[in-house]
């Protein structure tokens, strides 16, 4: 692989460092220039894609080539030809901008701020290594999005039907009964055996501000019960309150 530089500060001279300045401008404008194009593109095909379904739906509805089978064998192959059209394309926009950015990251390298770099690692590197697939916002979102296109693409019925089976029975089973929520838990075990509530404080809060990590002490009657540490202070509270929980049933 050849080396980004062909030249060094010195033999370049003194207009070295507004030039590089200059060109990483330049380029990072290039790559919203293509950003903009993509969007256009999109815009492009979900226009046709929208009038392409709109029309099969009228043709459907009023029977327009119900004699004319090859019609509508035509219509859907034009169809499914311009969706493979529209993928090649965001996929070689994809191709483009990622090549253009790892660029950018090797430019950044002998800048005082290395911008993209950082926003990367926060919207994407950060989030993985944090846990973000697996956090339960994320997947409560996930699951009412695919009981959305369940009730879009088959009815009422269809996403009655999903919700009962894969929702309603997982939540009789076992094994949802070992995520139960352990603050209500613990609530229900303090307030009758001690005739007061838990009190859960935060003590710590470390970590940058996209990746934070909390630390919290449960206390009932001014005595410690449990810590917790999680990514929200939510998660943290949780898990102070399940270390509480398997204290006082070893007690």
């Amino acid at each position: 692989m050849s080396e980004l530089k062909v030249i060094n500060e010195k033999e370049y001279g003194e207009n070295y460092k507004d030039h590089y300045l200059e060109q990483y401008k330049l380029y990072v404008e290039s790559i919203e220039k293509i950003s903009d194009r993509r969007q256009q593109a999109n815009n492009y095909f979900i226009t046709i894609n929208t009038a392409f379904i709109s029309l099969i739906g009228l043709t459907n509805q009023f029977d327009l080539f119900s004699n004319a089978l090859w019609i509508e064998s035509i219509l859907s192959l034009v169809g499914i030809m311009i969706c493979i059209v529209f993928w090649y394309l965001i996929r070689s926009y994809k191709q483009i901008n990622t090549g253009k950015f790892e660029v950018i990251h090797l430019i950044e390298q002998s800048l005082p701020l290395a911008i993209y770099e950082y926003e990367w690692e926060v919207l994407g590197k950060g989030e993985d290594a944090a846990g973000g697939r697996l956090r339960d916002s994320i997947i409560a979102a996930a699951l009412e999005a695919v009981i959305g296109a369940i009730y879009l693409d088959g009815g009422l019925e269809q996403a009655r039907l999903f919700v009962l089976k894969k929702v309603i029975e997982k939540a009789d089973s076992s094994e949802f009964l070992d995520l139960k929520d352990y603050k209500s838990r613990l609530q229900e075990v303090v307030q009758k055996e001690y005739g007061t509530f838990p009190v859960y404080n935060l003590i710590e809060e470390t970590g940058p501000v996209h990746d934070k990590t909390f630390r919290v002490c449960l206390e009932v009657n001014k005595d410690s019960f449990g810590y917790g540490i999680g990514k929200s202070i939510k998660e943290a509270e949780q898990m102070a309150a399940k270390e509480a929980l398997e204290k006082l049933e070893t007690k």
